[in-house]
């Protein structure tokens, strides 16, 4: 009877992974039947806990999975480091998608590329696509090339400096731009770790590779979407270039430097992302779109 028990607690247990059946398999070979008795009793208690809430959850309406959601996000915001930011699109008015954390294995660098990447429909999505990137890098499904008010609110260089004064950031001002982005750019030192880096009139994913500094192109078509170099012997030309950076010392520019890293310590950049996120039939992208 008590290895039949066992057998049936073992059976219904295996249906949730988070419930560790090991004892109970390591006690069925070993024979002892009073530990047996207990160690089904404890796990037969545990499954059902576990079904009960699992027949909770399967309940649950479409509006009572929001109204919880929505609960949730309304108490990491309360503490976040991006309340500020997140009233501001509120009041703006920019719409919100939810943002799921991704399932299944983890995502790499070459997919994430594959999936934010492609030619640029909008009026430019730099600055929002590297903190999408910095999204998914975080674990989230986050997709861009939304277009409208939210390009708008998260180019704009005003919001740039609230996020990053938010996330422990680098906010540099300097009549020439080459000395201020080797200042900022000079924190870039471990190879692989990978920050947001906004100088002229582009925002890029930069990293330390293993022989220079490089920037992620993500607004090309697919065969321009990588890793270049940013190496100093290439720095004035890209900024120039790609950036879009004036190289004369006749008025200030702002440039920014924050790691992804650092941008997903607080949870509340998860409904940051909200506000980016991009239905992925309406991404701007592609067939017409270009670097910008």
């Amino acid at each position: 009877m008590a290895i039949r028990n066992a057998n049936t607690a073992l059976s219904d247990a295996k249906k949730f992974s988070a419930i560790d059946t090991s004892e109970l398999a390591r006690l069925m070979e070993k024979g002892d039947l009073e530990a047996l008795r207990e160690e089904t009793e404890r796990i037969e208690r545990k499954t059902d806990i576990f079904t009960k809430a699992d027949e909770r959850h399967r309940a649950r309406t479409p509006e009572k999975v929001k109204e919880i959601k929505d609960a949730v996000r309304e108490r990491v915001l309360k503490t976040s480091v991006y309340k500020d930011v997140v009233d501001e699109l509120d009041k703006a008015k920019v719409g919100r998608i939810y943002v799921n954390k991704h399932q299944g294995e983890t995502k790499g660098v070459g997919k994430i590329i594959d999936d934010l990447g492609g030619a640029d429909n909008t009026d430019g999505s730099c600055s929002s696509l590297a903190l999408a990137y910095a999204g998914n890098r975080a674990g989230y499904d986050v997709l861009d090339f939304r277009g409208g008010d939210s390009r708008k609110y998260f180019a704009d260089t005003d919001n740039i400096s609230k996020i990053a004064k938010a996330c422990g950031g680098i906010e540099d001002r300097d009549k020439d731009a080459l000395a201020m982005a080797r200042r900022l750019l000079c924190n870039v030192t471990d190879v692989g770790k990978e920050y947001y880096f906004g100088i002229g009139r582009h925002a890029a994913i930069v990293r330390m590779g293993s022989y220079s500094l490089e920037y992620l192109e993500l607004q090309d078509d697919p065969r321009g979407n990588y890793w270049h170099s940013l190496a100093d012997y290439a720095l004035k030309g890209e900024l120039k270039d790609r950036f879009n950076v004036s190289m004369g010392k006749s008025g200030y520019k702002h440039a920014w430097l924050f790691s992804v890293e650092d941008l997903s310590k607080d949870k509340g950049f998860r409904y940051l992302l909200e506000y980016i996120n991009t239905e992925e039939s309406k991404q701007q992208k592609g067939a017409g779109g270009s670097i910008k």
